[in-house]
């Protein structure tokens, strides 16, 4: 269903947006170069785009910001078993999200050790120079759309579901000071990530090692904020943030 329901979207806007870039080009625009690269891309590769697995295949340039939904689609397509262990064995299914969430995490820290990627995927726009210290060819083909470096997100999500099911709304309290811990906790988690890299813009670039930290764990960290957001506003702790949002 998620796959009839995505890929005709998918065909007209790509059909769309390759007739427009055409109708754009001897030189009627000023980025006509990036476009016609573009309807390159998607006439040569548009297959890879319909079957969800353009990430594996590295970053193109058909409508390049698709590397999400195919992601997306491969980590929906790989969740049916891995939701049948954690309805009828939940430690186990529990356990196993867990390691493969921590994998990804090695995995992110490992490559982007290895190879010396940038901080981030457009820490290059904070400073020019980025290029000067890292590695930052095909960094976004060879790590930054790869679903082994992009599930640890969904596996927090994933573990959050888990946690709902088996905890449900009211069905237990917390002190009242846990939730204002929370909130300062899931704050702190979602601005680290943003302005970790605060220092780029002026010529401090961060080690090695501290890149590969940042690679491994800034998603996780956003996505750990985002998931007491949801937690928080399912259990009555939201405040006034479940009043805005909705």
């Amino acid at each position: 269903r998620r796959y009839i329901r995505l890929t005709p979207a998918l065909m007209f806007v790509m059909l769309a947006a390759v007739g427009f870039w055409k109708v754009l080009g001897n030189n009627t625009s000023p980025l006509w170069q990036p476009m016609e690269t573009g309807v390159s891309a998607c006439e040569q590769k548009w297959w890879i785009k319909l079957l969800y697995v353009s990430n594996l295949f590295g970053f193109d340039y058909c409508m390049g910001w698709t590397w999400y939904l195919a992601a997306d689609f491969q980590f929906y397509a790989i969740s049916p078993p891995i939701l049948f262990l954690m309805y009828k064995y939940p430690i186990l299914g529990g356990t196993i999200t867990v390691l493969a969430t921590l994998i990804s995490c090695i995995t992110s820290f490992i490559f982007s050790f290895y190879e010396n990627f940038p901080p981030g995927g457009s820490s290059g726009l904070l400073n020019p120079e980025v290029a000067t210290f890292y590695n930052t060819h095909d960094n976004l083909g060879s790590f930054y759309v790869k679903p082994w470096i992009r599930y640890k997100s969904y596996g927090v999500g994933m573990l959050l579901g888990l946690f709902i099911i088996a905890k449900p709304p009211r069905s237990f309290r917390v002190p009242c000071c846990i939730p204002f811990i929370g909130w300062i906790l899931a704050f702190a988690a979602m601005l680290c990530p943003l302005f970790g890299l605060w220092k780029i813009p002026e010529g401090q670039f961060p080690t090695r090692t501290a890149t590969a930290f940042y690679n491994a764990m800034s998603r996780v960290s956003f996505s750990v904020g985002v998931a007491w957001v949801i937690w928080a506003c399912m259990f009555g702790y939201g405040f006034i943030i479940s009043r805005f949002l909705s």
